[in-house]
């Protein structure tokens, strides 16, 4: 903690009010620098006071710190399961404080596999402070694809403002859409519902066939 006072003057520094613990004395100019110790986690107004020849001055105006030693953590979320090949998803990153580190490279790509070949695809990567996204997909090579990527903000990968580094490692991932919607058919009366267990693409009443219709 750094500041003026009259020269040769003895300094104590304040926490809340309350004595620190942490003195120096002012040089011949009346610069001083005082080592502050430990203080707890919170909000907390720094003043100082200086004395010379037993008389005490005034504390000085109030220095607001905020001391954070708490490590911020994360949340990863693919915005689906299962993807098809060359299709794009969504991961959305969440993180517990801001945070100016934060880049595509903190993120790692973990690319699983059947058998050689294929890829994974990270990028479009955008976001600030708390909220942050980027692409992941799965990609055909010589007529293989991996079985699922995964993206991972590993232990270190970014820090909060105050300087904590992320702590937990966090991950989420998206599979290989290898089987198409199945439809199941149900009749009541004059109507056939079908039901599908995925959300199917393109389906219209054209994509029906009908081939007997008993009532």
């Amino acid at each position: 903690m750094q500041g003026s006072a009259t020269p040769q003057a003895s300094v104590q520094v304040y926490v809340n009010g309350t004595t620190s613990g942490s003195a120096c004395t002012a040089d011949g100019s009346g610069d001083f620098a005082c080592t502050l110790g430990t203080v707890t986690e919170g909000s907390h107004a720094i003043t100082a006071r200086a004395t010379l020849n037993s008389v005490e001055s005034l504390s000085s105006t109030a220095y607001n710190v905020v001391v954070d030693r708490t490590a911020p953590t994360a949340t990863i979320v693919a915005a689906a399961d299962r993807a098809n090949g060359g299709v794009k998803t969504e991961f959305v990153i969440t993180v517990s404080e801001n945070t100016t580190t934060l880049t595509n490279d903190s993120i790692t790509v973990a690319c699983n596999r059947w058998q050689p070949g294929g890829f994974c695809n990270k990028e479009d990567f955008a976001g600030s402070g708390r909220s942050y996204s980027v692409n992941g997909s799965l990609v055909w090579e010589n007529a293989n694809i991996p079985m699922s990527i995964t993206l991972r903000l590993n232990t270190g990968a970014y820090f909060d403002i105050a300087g904590n580094a992320h702590s937990v490692s966090v991950s989420d991932g998206v599979g290989y859409d290898y089987m198409g919607p199945q439809p199941t058919f149900t009749r009541q009366l004059q109507t056939i519902t079908v039901t599908f267990n995925e959300v199917p693409v393109d389906f219209t009443v054209n994509s029906l066939e009908l081939l007997n219709f008993f009532y």
